[in-house]
């Protein structure tokens, strides 16, 4: 698969974010993700009930929904996988991440060059901030992600809960 290159090219980390192990980060970002997509499924859903838009948002906030229940099913395949241990679901969700992540590359240049065209540089300097945190947030992601699967798969002590 095109992405197991970049899988193997992120660090290993020994602990997450607040020194907390990796298993644990995992978890953290799997239910983070959850609440996110829940959240932005239950907003679009009443942007559209709300009727306050066109068809163009009515069109958006479905595109959202679909974007968002993927995120939620990967959330829980991620949850599955690290709470039963299965090796297999947490792969699953490091490819997908990491070939969404690409989409996502994608997706913020598009939103990028938007902002400076239509809207002048103070937008498009707040859109590559904005892009910079979403794309390094994910590259994030999947390093904990990745790193625990590691452990899972070597059977390493370090990472475990």
């Amino acid at each position: 698969m095109c992405c197991e290159g970049l899988i193997e090219k992120l660090p290993q980390l020994n602990t997450c974010c607040c020194c907390c192990k990796v298993e644990t980060g995992s978890k953290v970002i799997a239910w983070l993700d959850a609440i996110v997509a829940t959240l932005s499924i239950i907003v679009a859903i009443l942007g559209i009930i709300g009727g306050g838009g066109g068809t163009s948002v009515i069109v958006a906030a479905v595109i959202m929904i679909i974007a968002m229940v993927a995120m939620l099913v990967m959330a829980v395949v991620l949850l599955l996988g690290l709470y039963r241990e299965e090796k297999e679901k947490v792969e699953c969700w490091l490819r997908v991440s990491c070939c969404l992540l690409f989409l996502l590359i994608a997706s913020e240049t598009v939103s990028v060059v938007s902002a400076a065209v239509s809207l002048g540089v103070e937008s498009a300097i707040s859109a590559v901030i904005s892009a910079l945190i979403v794309i390094l947030y994910k590259f994030y992601e999947i390093s904990v992600v990745k790193s625990h699967h590691h452990n899972m798969i070597n059977g390493f002590g370090e990472g475990r809960v």
